[in-house]
Order: structure tokens, then C-alpha cells, then sequence
């Protein structure tokens, strides 16, 4: 283990570990093997196609999981296929995609250990920019292959040979000519090739032969075209490989007027046009950060760049005492500034992007955290239902600050502690303040709440447009409690839930305000589960069962919404979604609410517990984190031992993360079992009795709980062991699918159920289709949602593929918002840890269920086909 180059560290952390290990193992064999099959067979396709994409996976998930001389071998593999020089372009497009990945970490391939002959780089660069017979279609060429040699030739160029800049030169420099044409195109083959980062002892042979030629050029030369941005990437990259090694000083002023020019800004009182071509600002941000040092006066220009936020996050880091107190003193001006309402929104902005800078203490830069409180306080005034902007950024703001700081008041501290500087007194006793800004933040939403349900009467019913605002703000509202709640004191989140319960008591909320007034619960619950079900889940259970009691009219068979009723099974079904182990403790409360409420037709009611029997199964049944705090600390513990605002905004270390999974026990298995045996199958079985003879309605309300069920379970059901389906793939001695499956520790308990539940739901389901078609065809509804669960029999594990696209992007952004990229790696926040943890344990179930195709997948895929292409007798 210990020869393997980077193995992504967070698999080690898992509590699947060891299965990862091993899985990781068998399959870097394998796809080694094929790979070397592929080439001595003279196959690219579908070989090369197929296992450099399995490749390509097994980096994302397990990192350079392999030994550097099986690197380099990868590596020389992927260059000499790019040898080929009648190779088809999507094989280049492939290789160049697989050469930036094997060559994401530099520091693992040394110069000594690899060396890249950029000319069969610059070979295909020259066939695909200068390719005519694309203009004429008669080639056609992958999608994104220039971004993709781009970034594969930037991943190569640190391993250039030491005469490759005088090389490039060479072939270049011939074919410039500023009023000509192709100038752009040269000056991008520059940007591409011209090696940026070789090691100082050979500087003299890299950017000193070209850097204050190519400035000239940049000075002198002002016609508006493409190719003026592209000086801007070479310098860039130049400067932020080689810090400290430039003098910039003697070019500051042409710099910046140049960079001012190209963002249009006014110097002086003149009023600049919008350039054509207008500079990509991360390029000129990682410009200016780097010329600063060695008693530049790159500083001294910036006040013209304040609305460079990319340039203002590099700089805060940097220079925070110069930054950071600036920009909140053009906050505090922006407030009353009714005539610019935009410079509101352009600050708020920025100081998301510098969020972290405020609230942390470093050696050298500590008062940012006196502005915390005063900041979060003035921005209250943004939640403006008139001004959805102002609201959004806003909203982000909040959340970015809360998710690294505790929610704490450490004002005695001042008395206890005798160790305090003059700044962290003045922090202590501002914190007094974090319950005001609590109550003065759930007092604005719970008057968005109350003026959206007022807007509307119960009885119309609300498009999509009327819901816009509560569909963008809820997940905002819902994360920026969750961030309170998980790392506030007791005193204080004793104070948010009673606040937000005696809310929702006097409340019988509309359709259109609950997704945000559940999303309250639902942070409370995520945040707190243990106190919150305590004193939430007995109380909406028996208002359930008093309505029930209290009804004068049938409330299983009326299909007019009781708006009532429906809120308290929505709030029923936020309460679900806490830990398993947590609702194992009042299974006795949660069951006599669903043989209450299991049959409900009203449409709004059974959705309501359709998504509580997912909630409730999926928390008892899957693998998940359950905490997120910024640190693992007792809220409530003495400031003798630790003081929460010296915690806010660090980084940990990954070994002291100590992650905290939720692992199925064997009684939260039993609890699942019991459930699908009491619920899913006396509906199934009403179902396939009955199907036809019930209305339209019902039998929606049917396939819709049976779906739920399946969902919520369908993530601990194995997949339909089935015959794989020969000869439908092109004729190939290299195999299309992996043999190895990896099979996580939970799978060793297995579900009790007296068969394959995606067997049964298979049969019955694929039967009831085709009475539906023939009987039915009018009941458009129920035929769409039982093709839903159809369809999810062989492709649904837990999460939806989409689903894990979207975890991923949400993560990658918030990484880049909060990651310190100049200090290096490992200089996480806990949460971004452990959501990275979560992330892959997602990825790796998802990936483990799918296997080859085989013959119960084709009949579903030729059974929604041959629905896809029914000619229906009636469309109701």
C-alpha cells in the first residue's frame, strides 16, 4: 500500500474501508489488463473506448490508486496512441482527456521521471484549430476537443524538455504578424506551448528568452481583436508558477491600465467603452496576486479593482488587513445608499467570496471577527420579498458565514479566561448579540411565510411561477438554520425550536409556503434529532390522531384537502428524516400513524405520507453522515477548557476528523422489513385484486405509496440476479464489463423479505401495464407513474444518477468558495471533509449495483419501448 502514488485519502476514512480497498485492487487489475489487451489486439474500439473510461472512474473515486511505474506506464500509453497520425479525433479527444487526468498532480511525476515531446501535441493542436474541412463539413469534430487539448497540453508542458521554449519560439515566431489574420491563432498556440513553470535553475532557457519581448507586443499593439486576451493567460500562468522570481515593478502602471482598459473601467473621468474582447477576470486575478511581494506596488493600484471579487478572495488571504476592512466599510456606505441599490448586492457579494478571511483568526490578521456579528445584523434588511437579487445573495451570504462559525455566546468567557487579547474581548461580547440576530432572522421569514400564504386563497391552486421565490429561498433558509442549529448552545437552540414550533402551532399554512415553513423542521431535525423528536413527534402525532378522532366526515374516503391534516403529515414526514437509530425509539408512535393515514385519497394527504414512508425507510435503511460541524466540541463544555470563537473558520486536520456515519443496525433493518411486510404488500397485493376495478384515483394513490416504499427501500435491494444477454455489443475480444462488483459491509445483513422485492414489483408491476393499456388507456396518470417504478427496478439504488451529479456540483462549488488555495492542501473545513466522505460512499453504491446488461433489464428496457410506441385507444 505504501507504492501506491495518491490513493484518495477520504476512502480511508470510510467505514467501508476495507471493501473499498480490495474492490480498488481487483479493478485497477483488471482495467490494466484490458487496456494492454486492447492495444497487442490493435482494437480501439470498443476497447480503448470502454476501459479508458472505467479508468477515468477509477481515478475520480479512488485516486492514483496504483504505483508510479504503473503511472508512467498509463501515461507513455496514452502518447504513443497520439502517435498515430491518422488516428480518428475521438480517439485524440480521449487521450488528451486521459493524459489530464493521469497528469493532475505534478508533484507525483518528477521531470527526471517523464519526458513529453510537445510536438505530438502540436501536431493534433494544428489539425483541429487550423482544420478547414470542419468549415465545410466534411470533418466532423468532437465537442469541446480545444478545451480538452488545452487543458491536456497545460498538464504537460512542466514536462518539456529544457529546449522545448526555444523550439517553440522557433516554429512560431516566423508566422507572427499582428495586422495579419492568424495572429490570434499563433498567439494561442503560444499560450498553449510555451512552457511556464520549468525549475528556476532553467529560467534561463524559459520565460527570460520571451517575457519582456512578448510585453512589448502586449504595449504597443491596441487593435481590438481575439488574440489580446491570450497575453493575458501566458502571463498569468507565467507569474503564478514563477513567484518571486519576476520583476514586475518596471511594467506595473502599463499593467494596470491595460487590465482597467480591458474591463471597461473609468480612469479618472473618463468613461471607458465595453471592450469586444473583454479580460477573463480568474486569469487577471491570479496575475495581480502573484506580482505581489518583494515590495511591489501592486497593492497601491488596487483600489481601482474593487469589483474584481475573484481578485478580492486572493487578496483577502494575502492581505487581509488591507482588504477585508475596506470592503466592509463600502458595505456599511452601500446600506443607505437608496439611489445605487445594486452596489448592495456587488458587496455582498464580495464579502461571500471573503467570508472566510473574516471570521477566522490567523497569526497575523484577527480583526475580522469584530465585524462578524455587526455584519450579520445589517444585512437582515436584504431578505426583501420586492427584490428577489437582494434576497438571493443575501440568503448565500448568511449561509457561507454560519456554516464556520458556532452560534455560541462566549460573553463571560471575558470574566473566566485571563488569557484574552483586547480583540477576542471585544469578539466575547459581541456574541451576546447572536440571539438577537436569530430572532430578528426568523421574524423576517416567518413574515415571507405569512405574506405568500396570504397572497392566495386555499382554494385556487398555484402555478409554477407563483412558487418561484419559495423554491429558490427554501433550501438557502433551510441550510442557514440546519448551520445554527447543529452548532449553536442548548439555551439557544431551545430558543429557535420553541420560536419555530409556536410558529407552525398558529399556523395552518397553504401549499405555497410549505416547502419553507417544513424546510424550519427539517433543519431542526438534521440539526438537533434527538431533542427535536422529543418534543415534536409525540405532540403532531396526536394532533394527527385527534383529527382523525374529532373528524364528522370520513376522512380516508373524502377527496376534498383538509388543508389541517395535510400540514401535520407534512411535518410528520420532515420528522422522519432524522437518524434511524433516533426514530427506532418511537416506532411505536410512527407506525399507528401510517395504518391511520396509509389510505387517505385526497391527493395532497397521501403525497404527504408517501414522502414520510420514504423519509423514514431511507433513514433507517441507508449509509449516511450525521454530523457536519465545523469542529467536534460539547457546545455547552466551560470556556476554562476551549474558547468556540478561536474554532471559527479553521481548518482540521483530516486524521482528527473523526467521522460519524449512520450504519444500519439490525433492529432498524427489522423495523424496515416490518414496514414493507405490513404496508407494501397488502397494497400490492389490493392492486394486482382490484386494479382494475378501482377509480383513476385510487389507483394512483396506490401506485404512489407502493413507489414510495420501493424508493425508500430500494437502496438495501440487491439487484434481480438474471442471465447476461449475449452478442448484442460489437464483436470484441476485449470484454465490455467489469467482473468485479463491489459489495459494501451493509449488504452482509440482509433484508428478511420473503423474496427479491425488484423480482416481485417487476412481475406484478410489468402485469399491471399491460391491463392498464388494454383497460385503461385513459389513465394517463397511474400509467406514467407505474412506468416510473418500472423503470426504477433496474437502475435505482439509492440515489439517482443525476442526484450524484448534483451532489457533486453543489460541493464543488462551495469547496472553491471556502477552499485556501495558496496555502495548499489539507486545508479543509471539517464539514467539506466529511461532505466529501458522503459524496464517494454515494458514488461507490451507486456504481456497485451496476453491472452487465442482462436479461431482466432487457425486458424492461423492450417493455418501455414497446409502450413508448403504443398506439392508445383513448388519451383522457
Amino acid at each position: 500500500m505504501n507504492s501506491l502514488q495518491k490513493p484518495n485519502i477520504y476512502n480511508e476514512y470510510s467505514p467501508f474501508n476495507e471493501s473499498i480497498k480490495q474492490y480498488g485492487l481487483d479493478l485497477f487489475d483488471e482495467i490494466r489488463e484490458n487496456l494492454s489487451r486492447t492495444i497487442q489486439l490493435g482494437e480501439l474500439n470498443p476497447g480503448l473506448l470502454t476501459w479508458s473510461r472505467k479508468l477515468t472512474e477509477f481515478i475520480l473515486k479512488y485516486g492514483f490508486y496504483f504505483s508510479k511505474v504503473d503511472h508512467l506506464k498509463l501515461i507513455n500509453l496514452y502518447l504513443s496512441i497520439l502517435s498515430i497520425t491518422d488516428l480518428n479525433y475521438i480517439y485524440v479527444q480521449l487521450c488528451f482527456d486521459m493524459l489530464r487526468h493521469l497528469l493532475r498532480k505534478t508533484r507525483l511525476i518528477t521531470r527526471d521521471d517523464l519526458e513529453i515531446d510537445w510536438r505530438v501535441l502540436y501536431y493534433w493542436a494544428r489539425l483541429i484549430n487550423d482544420n478547414h474541412d470542419k468549415i465545410h463539413g466534411l470533418v466532423i469534430l468532437p465537442s469541446y476537443i480545444d478545451g480538452s487539448l488545452a487543458l491536456c497540453v497545460t498538464r504537460c508542458s512542466p514536462y518539456f524538455s529544457a529546449m522545448a521554449t526555444q523550439e517553440v519560439l522557433d516554429e512560431l515566431r516566423p508566422q507572427m504578424c499582428p495586422m495579419g489574420g492568424s495572429f490570434a491563432g499563433v498567439m494561442r498556440m503560444f499560450s498553449y506551448f510555451l512552457p511556464v513553470n520549468l525549475p528556476p535553475n532553467l529560467h534561463y532557457q524559459g520565460f527570460q528568452i520571451w517575457l519582456s519581448k512578448f510585453f512589448n507586443i502586449w504595449q504597443n499593439i491596441y487593435n481590438q481583436d481575439v488574440w489580446r486576451t491570450r497575453p493575458i493567460d501566458i502571463f498569468s500562468s507565467v507569474a503564478w508558477h514563477n513567484i518571486g522570481y519576476i520583476d514586475w515593478e518596471p511594467w506595473m502602471s502599463q499593467i494596470f491600465t491595460r487590465i482597467l482598459r480591458g474591463f471597461s473601467l473609468p480612469m479618472g473621468k473618463l468613461q471607458e467603452t465595453p471592450q469586444r474582447y473583454p479580460h477573463f477576470v480568474p486569469e487577471v486575478a491570479k496575475w495581480i496576486v502573484a506580482m505581489i511581494g518583494n515590495r511591489s506596488s501592486c497593492l497601491q493600484y488596487l483600489n481601482y479593482m474593487e469589483t474584481a471579487v475573484e481578485a478580492c478572495h486572493y487578496l483577502s488571504i494575502l492581505r487581509p488587513e488591507l482588504i477585508i476592512p475596506c470592503i466592509i466599510e463600502k458595505h456599511f456606505l452601500a446600506i443607505d445608499n437608496i439611489t445605487e441599490p445594486h452596489r448592495f448586492t456587488s458587496i455582498i457579494t464580495c464579502l461571500t467570496h471573503i467570508a472566510r478571511q473574516i471570521v477566522q483568526q490567523t497569526p497575523s490578521y484577527s480583526q475580522g471577527q469584530t465585524y462578524v456579528l455587526p455584519l450579520l445584523i445589517s444585512v437582515l434588511p436584504g431578505i426583501d420579498l420586492n427584490d428577489f437579487k437582494k434576497t438571493s445573495v443575501t440568503l448565500e451570504f448568511l449561509d457561507t458565514m454560519l456554516m464556520q462559525i458556532t452560534c455560541i455566546d462566549c460573553s463571560s468567557a471575558v470574566n473566566i479566561r485571563t488569557d484574552l487579547t483586547e480583540i477576542e474581548r471585544e469578539v466575547c461580547l459581541s456574541t451576546s448579540k447572536f440571539e438577537d440576530f436569530i430572532n430578528e432572522f426568523l421574524n423576517r421569514i416567518f413574515h415571507i411565510i405569512e405574506i405568500l400564504s396570504a397572497e392566495i386563497s386555499d382554494a385556487v391552486t398555484t402555478d409554477a411561477n407563483d412558487n418561484k421565490l419559495d423554491i429558490d429561498i427554501q433550501p438557502k433558509v433551510t441550510s442557514i438554520i440546519f448551520n445554527i442549529v447543529q452548532q449553536c448552545s442548548s439555551p439557544i437552540f431551545q430558543k429557535i425550536r420553541e420560536k419555530i414550533m409556536n410558529f407552525l402551532r398558529s399556523q395552518c399554512l397553504s401549499p405555497k409556503v410549505r416547502d419553507i415553513a417544513s424546510g424550519l423542521v427539517r433543519a431542526l431535525v438534521k440539526g438537533n434529532p434527538m431533542e427535536t423528536l422529543k418534543y415534536l413527534l409525540p405532540e403532531i402525532c396526536k394532533s394527527i390522531e385527534n383529527k382523525f378522532n374529532n373528524s364528522e366526515s370520513t376522512l380516508l374516503t373524502d377527496y376534498k384537502d383538509d388543508i389541517e391534516l395535510t400540514w401535520y403529515l407534512v411535518v410528520f414526514a420532515e420528522l422522519l428524516r432524522a437518524r434511524g437509530d433516533v426514530l427506532l425509539i418511537y416506532k411505536q408512535l410512527i407506525t399507528p400513524v401510517f395504518h391511520q393515514c396509509i389510505q387517505i385519497v385526497n391527493k395532497d394527504s397521501y403525497r404527504a405520507v408517501a414522502t414520510a414512508a420514504i423519509n423514514l425507510l431511507e433513514s433507517l435503511s441507508c449509509s449516511y453522515s450525521i454530523d457536519y460541524r465545523l469542529l467536534v466540541i460539547n457546545s455547552d463544555e466551560s470556556f476554562d477548557n476551549f474558547l468556540p470563537i478561536r474554532l471559527w473558520g479553521q481548518s482540521v486536520d483530516i486524521d482528527k476528523v473523526q467521522p460519524q456515519f449512520h450504519i444500519p443496525s439490525i433492529d432498524e433493518i427489522d423495523f424496515v422489513y416490518e414496514f414493507v411486510e405490513t404496508f407494501l404488500y397488502p397494497e400490492l397485493a389490493r392492486l394486482n385484486e382490484k386494479g382494475l376495478k378501482m377509480s383513476n384515483n385510487e389507483r394512483l394513490r396506490s401506485l404512489t405509496i407502493i413507489r414510495s416504499i420501493a424508493v425508500g427501500v430500494f437502496c438495501f435491494v440487491p439487484p434481480i440476479e438474471s442471465k447476461e444477454v449475449q452478442n448484442l455489443m460489437i464483436q470484441s475480444m476485449v470484454p465490455h464489463y467489469s467482473k468485479y462488483q463491489i459489495r459494501l459491509s451493509k449488504y452482509s445483513t440482509k433484508l428478511k423479505c420473503r423474496e427479491n422485492l425488484r423480482l416481485r414489483l417487476f412481475i406484478d408491476i410489468g402485469l399491471l401495464l399491460d391491463k392498464l393499456v388494454e383497460n385503461h388507456s385513459d389513465d394517463v396518470l397511474s400509467i406514467q407513474k407505474a412506468l416510473g417504478l418500472y423503470r426504477l427496478i433496474s437502475s435505482y439504488y439509492g440515489i439517482y444518477k443525476h442526484g450524484i451529479y448534483d451532489l457533486s456540483k453543489d460541493f464543488g462549488s462551495q469547496k472553491k468558495l471556502l477552499k485556501n488555495k495558496l496555502w495548499g492542501e489539507r486545508q479543509n473545513l471539517r464539514f467539506l471533509i466529511i461532505r466529501e466522505m458522503a459524496l464517494k460512499i454515494k458514488e461507490l453504491e451507486t456504481k456497485g449495483n451496476y453491472g452487465s446488461l442482462n436479461e431482466i433489464n432487457k425486458e424492461i428496457i423492450f417493455k418501455l419501448f414497446e409502450l413508448s410506441i403504443n398506439r392508445y385507444s383513448e388519451v383522457g
